[in-house]
């Protein structure tokens, strides 16, 4: 019975130890949030303005209201035995401590989220501005490269393609424009802009690597046009693949007659 007596004396020590070192701590954390949260309810509508925040957005602050009443509830059941008119044990007030803090931090979370996602609007949009900026200048640099290619068959090819990248800039620009933005409708025109115009102006850069290589083989190969007509056909052929944007198929016509007359 007395080593009972002494464990739970030993207990209650502890506890006004972690009690003592930890409460005001705690409060500070549910007043912080509980400020922080003010601040958020009194910009919320100014962000709003900028950028469309629909249901789910809506639910997301509701459920933050919801666990921020659930901590302040909790503060004032800690507060009610803290400065009770009866002693409470320190056990006791650090089981309601746990009680405050573990309900802070839950909304602390949820709070912590939403703000992520609220900074993510902004640098999203200002990732789409980018983007315009990046692509409106590729887009022009390809198809002047096209053109520089002199190759009428080649700039008919991606013309379309040139035009519907424009396009796509259009849109996303338009949406950009709009207020409030609709930042999920702009990341998805932005994702169909990327995939567009990535596969675009790589698909150029291969394709003048290709022009270049089939060029210069064409060229090795006209040395030999005039040994017979099989040459003369080849060649020929190269040139007409050339001229129709095949230059994987010219350049392999070309080599064939380069490794024909190989020392």
């Amino acid at each position: 019975r007395i080593d009972h007596t002494n464990n739970a004396f030993d207990e209650e020590m502890k506890s006004k130890e972690i009690y003592e070192k930890e409460s005001d701590s705690v409060y500070r954390e549910q007043y912080q949030l509980s400020q922080d949260y003010v601040v958020l309810t009194n910009n919320i509508k100014t962000i709003s303005t900028y950028y469309l925040l629909g249901s789910d957005e809506l639910k997301q602050m509701e459920d933050i209201r919801n666990a921020i009443d659930a901590s302040a509830e909790a503060r004032t059941l800690f507060d009610n035995y803290a400065h009770s008119n009866v002693p409470q044990l320190y056990s006791v007030l650090v089981e309601k401590m746990r009680d405050l803090q573990k309900a802070t931090t839950s909304a602390r979370a949820s709070y912590d989220a939403f703000m992520t996602y609220l900074k993510s609007l902004k640098e999203n949009t200002n990732k789409a501005y980018a983007s315009i900026q990046r692509d409106y200048q590729l887009v022009k640099e390809k198809e002047e490269a096209v053109r520089s290619l002199h190759v009428a068959s080649l700039s008919e090819r991606y013309a379309p393609r040139f035009e519907s990248v424009h396009q796509q800039i259009d849109a996303l620009w338009d949406l950009l424009q709009a207020r409030p933005i609709n930042v999920k409708a702009m990341m998805n025109q932005l994702h169909d802009l990327e995939t567009q115009s990535d596969v675009l102006f790589q698909e150029v850069d291969q394709v003048k690597t290709s022009l270049e290589k089939a060029e210069a083989a064409i060229v090795a190969a006209n040395r030999f046009r005039m040994l017979g007509s099989a040459e003369e056909q080849t060649v020929h052929q190269a040139e007409v693949l050339f001229q129709n944007g095949s230059f994987a198929e010219a350049e392999e016509a070309a080599n064939r007659v380069i490794a024909a007359h190989k020392e």
